[in-house]
């Protein structure tokens, strides 16, 4: 079975969503950014931009997930304003703590 990681991302209008990765992913993540505080916090801060630019797979695959999630809660919602749905935040701890 293959390991993987899950965190929490923060979309649209205040939704939560729990995103599973597999642990490679996850590391090869961890490796480009290295282990500054700076660096870190940075990465905490821009995350979409950070993924799209660096890891264009996993910012399509959040993509998908928030687009699994909206058709189950908005299927019928002619209102919602689809861009802000796809503007994510990362609300949970990518790093382990040493």
């Amino acid at each position: 079975m293959e390991q993987t990681f899950q965190f929490k991302i923060e979309f649209g209008y205040s939704s939560m969503l729990v995103i599973e990765i597999p642990m490679d992913l996850h590391d090869r993540v961890c490796e480009f950014v290295g282990d500054g505080k700076m660096a870190r916090l940075e990465f905490g801060f821009q995350f979409q931009d950070f993924l799209k630019q660096h890891f264009p797979e996993l910012d399509k695959l959040i993509h998908e997930k928030i687009d699994e999630w909206v058709k189950v809660h908005y299927s019928n919602n002619a209102f919602l304003v689809e861009e802000r749905m796809h503007k994510y935040r990362l609300q949970s701890s990518w790093f382990f703590d040493d």
